[in-house]
């Protein structure tokens, strides 16, 4: 499938506006993380349900998709928090994208990461992403595991730069 192809399905897919018990879930570590005001970036962003639950945090959250090449986006803008939400197991280059996303986040920020633990065949891009290959992050201060069956299960993780 080309690159063209790829950002077409995620395009047609960020569409549905769906408030899924995934999204609550994940919306539900914001205020441990968010409070204060910080400058937030959602990488990976989607149809921006995630991004307008940040927005009650803080005035000022940026968000970035497909759209933008998040491989090659660059900021001079250095963030409080970085979200990347289903971001990685979509991503050919995760260690490249783990670089990315450190040189956008400010060093004592916090980067969030929700990554499944399982493939899921209907994407056209859908890499098994341990946890363990996210360490260039920096330190992982907060994990929980959670999932609504066995064969959705999810990591959320927080990690400090």
């Amino acid at each position: 499938m080309s690159t063209a192809e790829v950002k077409e399905f995620y395009k047609n897919h960020s569409q549905r506006k769906v408030l899924s018990p995934r999204m609550l879930k994940i919306a539900s570590y914001f205020p441990n993380y968010l409070y204060g005001g910080k400058k937030i970036l959602d990488v990976g962003c989607g149809n921006k349900i995630l991004t307008t639950f940040m927005s009650v945090y803080s005035a000022e959250v940026d968000a970035i998709d497909i759209e933008e090449d998040i491989l090659t986006y660059e900021s001079n803008v250095k963030y409080d928090v970085v979200a990347c939400f289903d971001l990685f197991e979509h991503l050919t280059d995760v260690p490249r994208a783990v670089q990315q996303v450190v040189k956008l986040c400010k060093p004592g920020g916090l980067i969030l990461v929700n990554l499944p633990l399982y493939q899921d065949k209907s994407q056209p891009i859908d890499n098994l992403v341990h946890k363990e290959s996210l360490s260039g992050l920096g330190e992982l201060v907060f994990l929980e595991r959670y999932g609504f069956s066995e064969n959705e299960m999810y990591n959320f993780m927080v990690f400090e730069r």
